[in-house]
């Protein structure tokens, strides 16, 4: 089983895949933390989880778009 992390979106400038003040699910997957958006499905990512890279502030953001949408952690739950 997999540690799931609350991710709450504190910025989003693509509202129609993630909502501010909204909660997302993120988990290691490898390496990476990613994150499970509402609206992001494609031909690339069918599973809709993105990678996520940590801010030196602490705030997360998706890898590559440019910190349009960032997110907090919040509570964790094994």
């Amino acid at each position: 089983m997999s540690i799931v992390t609350k991710m709450e979106c504190v910025h989003s400038e693509n509202p129609e895949w993630f909502t501010t003040g909204a909660e997302y699910d993120s988990e290691p997957r490898g390496e990476d933390t990613c994150i499970c958006g509402d609206n992001l499905v494609s031909d690339l990512n069918p599973e809709d989880w993105y990678e996520m890279s940590q801010r030196a502030d602490g705030l997360w953001f998706l890898t590559g778009y440019q910190q349009s949408v960032l997110f907090r952690a919040g509570r964790t739950n094994p």
